[in-house]
């Protein structure tokens, strides 16, 4: 689950700064690490590491700023 959510957020955060983390940078705004978030979910307490940018611009849709629980995804 962990993996899964890191996954999407780095794919949203690609598709915010308009580039890979190997390409030159678009714009002013640039990667800047990680921060280590604690979030609830149904399997209980998951630590994601969403990224985080330079100008703190990033607004994650997958699991928002400020979100504390975490609903489970459709399992199959």
């Amino acid at each position: 689950m962990k993996l899964t959510f890191e996954a999407a957020l780095g794919a949203e955060f690609t598709e915010h700064l308009g580039h890979d983390n190997n390409q030159p940078k678009k714009g002013s705004n640039a990667r800047n690490g990680y921060s280590t978030k604690t979030r609830h979910s149904d399997d209980g307490e998951v630590e994601i590491k969403p990224p985080r940018d330079r100008e703190s611009a990033f607004e994650p849709q997958f699991i928002r700023k400020n979100q504390t629980r975490i609903t489970q995804m459709n399992r199959h």
